[in-house]
């Protein structure tokens, strides 16, 4: 098994679930695929650079996984457009 940390991030809604609600389902469902997951908090800030844009959410978190690099990545492809990332 491989230890792994995650960064999320949101600042766009997507299907009437706000940022927050979304790194939660993108969470719960990261949480089906690795065990012994911890969590950050969530962490709100501005947006930098081009500030005409929505406040940004952030978290990370980590856990134990049993496949692949390659396999993790899509996976977590997979949860990214399940969960609205263009």
């Amino acid at each position: 098994m491989t230890y792994i940390a995650l960064g999320l991030g949101s600042n766009r809604s997507f299907k009437n679930y706000s940022p927050v609600q979304l790194l939660f389902n993108a969470s719960l469902s990261l949480s089906k695929i690795l065990e012994n997951v911890y969590f950050s908090s969530i962490y709100r800030s501005e947006a930098m650079y081009y500030e005409n844009q929505d406040d940004f959410y952030n978290m990370a978190l980590t856990g134990y996984y049993k496949g692949t690099p390659s396999s993790l990545l899509e996976q977590c492809q997979k949860i990214e457009k399940d969960w609205g990332r263009d």
